[in-house]
């Protein structure tokens, strides 16, 4: 569990405080210092970004030989916890293989998708409370705290984002609520209530599997799991999506990414 939560920290500090990763200057840009004792006396210089990466890797690999398959709490770590966090890393990365592979390893052990038409969009918090059983897909529940400043009727959601979303998709209605002004605030968080969900979950897992297919050019499965997804973020309309080359295949994916874990 510690294991787990360092590299969930270690992750979210390189993104914070370092340049993203890159196979050409990772190896001589400054990340962050990995500390690893409590002794606040202990000095640690800061490492290389791939250094960072490369310990993260190292301890959520062992974490996964470590953590329980099951939690009582869906705020403490698993196996799969673990499995997705990695598909997660690689693919940050660009590391589509491994981000793929981890993607497939997670889904094995829950690839369960809550279906959205059974939610309420005229409720101000149409979501179920992340930490109860109600959502299947959370895989791990941890949270932002929330910002008045986006929630507040003079701010909100890019209209061109908002554009994007369908008659039909359900989506438009769950993420979203009228502020007035012309913007729309976003509501649609799985924690259920007003904090940003922060977690893993298996939406996630299935943007990046279909990610990793479509550059491998295996554009049928690529597709295949984006549909798998859309459908139940849609109502009866939804026309399953289809694509010719695995460029037009990635960019649907990349589009619907965007749009599903806004």
């Amino acid at each position: 569990t510690a294991l787990f939560w360092r590299s969930f920290a270690f992750l979210n500090l390189l993104e914070g405080f370092s340049k993203p990763f890159a196979m050409n200057t990772s190896d001589h840009n400054l990340g962050i210092p990995l500390r690893t004792t409590a002794d606040v006396n202990a000095k640690f210089d800061r490492e290389t970004v791939r250094k960072g990466f490369e310990k993260i890797i190292a301890d959520l690999k062992q974490a996964v030989d470590l953590l329980p398959n099951v939690e009582k709490h869906k705020s403490r770590p698993t196996q799969n916890s673990a499995l997705a966090l990695l598909a997660r890393v690689y693919l940050i990365m660009g590391d589509y293989t491994n981000a793929g592979s981890y993607a497939n390893l997670s889904l094995q052990e829950n690839s369960s998708l809550l279906e959205y038409s059974t939610l309420d969009p005229s409720a101000p918090r149409p979501f179920p409370l992340g930490l109860s059983d109600s959502n299947p897909e959370i895989l791990l529940y941890t949270c932002m705290t929330r910002s008045i400043f986006l929630q507040s009727t003079l701010t909100g959601v890019d209209p061109k984002l908002f554009d994007e979303y369908q008659d039909g998709d359900l989506r438009k209605k769950l993420y979203f609520e009228d502020a007035g002004f012309g913007f729309h605030n976003f509501k649609g968080s799985y924690t259920g209530d007003s904090e940003y969900f922060a977690g893993l979950t298996t939406r996630e897992q299935y943007l990046i599997r279909a990610e990793c297919y479509a550059r491998s050019g295996n554009v049928e499965l690529a597709i295949a799991d984006l549909n798998r997804l859309l459908v139940t973020r849609w109502d009866d309309g939804f026309v399953h999506l289809t694509a010719n080359s695995k460029e037009e295949a990635l960019s649907i994916i990349l589009r619907e990414r965007r749009k599903e874990l806004v």
